[in-house]
């Protein structure tokens, strides 16, 4: 099975913090049924990552798409922390949902 590893569609602006939440809950799923559907050859497919230079796909998925997802996950909750809004739980509760 191949993986796209294109962005889907133009990042929208979101009005709330609750739409933000279900795009990338979306986002998400869409990722976790992606990887579902590889198998070890699949992960060990060759992908460009600069020119010239191709790594399996497994590497590119936890070096440069879990960092830059964990990344934007700080992003996030920094910004909604900013916002004044709550920081939803992301390895456990926050201290938010801890009351």
């Amino acid at each position: 099975m191949l993986i796209d590893i294109r962005m889907p569609e133009r990042p929208v602006d979101v009005t709330s913090k609750v739409e933000l939440l279900e795009r990338f809950e979306r986002s998400a799923t869409t990722g976790r049924t992606a990887l579902n559907g590889l198998d070890d050859e699949g992960l060990a497919r060759q992908i460009p990552t600069a020119p010239g230079v191709s790594k399996p796909l497994a590497w590119v998925l936890r070096r440069r798409v879990m960092n830059h997802l964990i990344h934007h996950r700080g992003q996030l909750s920094a910004y909604l922390r900013s916002l004044g809004e709550s920081v939803p739980g992301m390895y456990g509760p926050s201290v938010d949902e801890q009351g």
